[in-house]
């Protein structure tokens, strides 16, 4: 008879009510259009290292320790780590100590029975009570479902986390040198500016250039002056981003980045994949899947409040009106048996209740399907960003090499007294101007390249769970 019961009890709590969940697929292209044709691959949960950057390398790892997003979505794993066990706590009975000490006095003009006893008793108690709700119809087991899906959601929101502090580590720290170039440079115009400015007041004092062309370049120089303040701002604000990025104070970075190093070059092949790979590593379209999980499981939660609940209770204590008689065989009292809790006139809250999980979990289809296509949008903008980016600053080195071969030309022809030392100069200015455009020009395609292997969702060697 009672293993008829175990059986009966094991076969009812597995029956579970609501739809059963099944990951969605979704159709994507072939290949994405803008996919270049590359010779070779990147490991892109190494993907920093191909800069060959020790001080980029050091800022990624601190990044990682100390960044103040990921400790955020690192504790919010931990709370749904914690409410995982919590709702996987109802699939077992709760066991309660008590005990109770007390003295009572009864009325006497209640009940005429011998069986009051004394007017005034005492009472002492010490036991257990127990109680056990079997999941007849999956309500535990759909909030388990749920609370286990809404882990694998924090831990891709983690990852996700992880990739978008990393690469804006990245990023701003190429603003940072490119910055410090661009202020160098700026000097170096401001000094040719100055010796030039210098040698035209003499001219027009001689009589040599008229008051307009001298007012012309002390315009120009007045303009590049202005330039100047602008790029230390910049560079002092880039200093204090790259700062929280990593979660330090500024001052703990000077030692790192006080002293100027170029902008990496990148000969690596672009790293590419299919769209179906995509949706594998994207961590924001593995939270949506799990996000979509989560809720299609609260349906379930929502359906088993329409049928009956059922507990078994019991207890076993030692009672007695003397504490010394307390654990005796008579003082044993106990009981058990089974109870059944149906709403029966809930006035719609129940089936109300049901339509919203329902539309929630419509609600979390429909973000799915969008970061399935934001995503595929991402790596198509990311990719022509970047190849255009790299043109841009192919085309920017040629001109950069142009204007170098003419200044040797240049130096040629003043050694040989055939320009004037000012014309000499605006050459020279013209080259930095050149370089100048060119250091943009290269920090956008790196930052066009850190955007294409956040877009492609690349792991990071910070990034393994805890």
């Amino acid at each position: 008879m009672k293993k008829s019961i175990s059986l009966l009890i094991l076969f009812l709590s597995s029956c579970s009510v609501g739809p059963k969940y099944t990951q969605p697929t979704i159709e994507t292209a072939a290949h994405f259009i803008n996919d270049p044709i590359s010779s070779g691959s990147i490991d892109l949960s190494k993907w920093w290292q191909q800069f060959n950057d020790e001080e980029l390398s050091t800022l990624i790892k601190e990044g990682c320790l100390h960044n103040f997003d990921m400790r955020v979505s690192l504790e919010r794993v931990f709370r749904a780590r914690a409410l995982y066990v919590q709702d996987r706590g109802d699939f077992f009975p709760t066991v309660d100590a008590v005990g109770a000490v007390k003295r009572e006095r009864f009325s006497q003009e209640l009940f005429d029975s011998p069986f009051l006893g004394p007017p005034v008793q005492s009472f002492y108690q010490l036991g257990f009570d127990a109680s056990w709700e079997i999941d007849l119809f999956g309500k535990v087991k759909n909030s388990v479902a749920a609370a286990k899906a809404e882990i694998g959601s924090a831990q891709e929101d983690l990852r996700d986390t992880y990739i978008t502090a990393t690469a804006e580590i990245a990023k701003t720290y190429f603003e940072f040198r490119a910055l410090q170039h661009q202020v160098f440079n700026v000097k170096k115009q401001i000094e040719l500016f100055k010796t030039e400015a210098s040698l035209q007041e003499e001219l027009y004092a001689s009589g040599y250039i008229n008051r307009a062309q001298l007012e012309t370049t002390f315009g120009a120089l007045a303009t590049l002056r202005s330039e100047l303040p602008v790029l230390e701002k910049d560079l002092n604000q880039s200093l204090y981003a790259l700062a929280i990025l990593v979660g330090k104070r500024p001052d703990e970075l000077l030692y790192l980045l006080n002293t100027s190093s170029p902008l990496p070059s990148v000969k690596d092949p672009i790293p590419t994949m299919l769209p179906s790979e995509l949706l594998q590593r994207r961590p924001d379209v593995r939270q949506a899947e799990r996000n979509l999980a989560a809720a299609t499981a609260r349906i379930g939660v929502a359906v088993a409040d329409l049928f009956p609940r059922v507990s078994l209770t019991g207890s076993f204590h030692q009672e007695s009106s003397e504490s010394s008689e307390l654990f005796n065989t008579q003082a044993k009292a106990w009981n058990i048996g089974p109870s059944v809790r149906w709403p029966v006139l809930t006035f719609g809250r129940v089936r109300a209740n049901i339509k919203v999980k329902t539309f929630e979990q419509k609600e979390a289809m429909d973000l799915y399907e969008k970061a399935v296509f934001s995503a595929l949008q991402d790596v198509e903008s990311s990719l022509t960003g970047y190849q255009n980016a790299e043109q841009t600053a192919a085309f920017q080195a040629q001109a950069v090499l142009a204007i170098e071969q003419k200044l040797s030309l240049i130096n040629a022809q003043y050694d040989a007294g055939y320009i004037s030392y000012i014309e000499l100069l605006e050459i020279r200015r013209s080259s930095l101007e050149e370089e100048r455009k060119l250091l943009e020009a290269v920090q956008r395609k790196l930052t066009g390249l850190v955007t294409l292997y956040k877009a492609l969702g690349g792991d990071w060697e910070c990034s393994s769970m805890p």
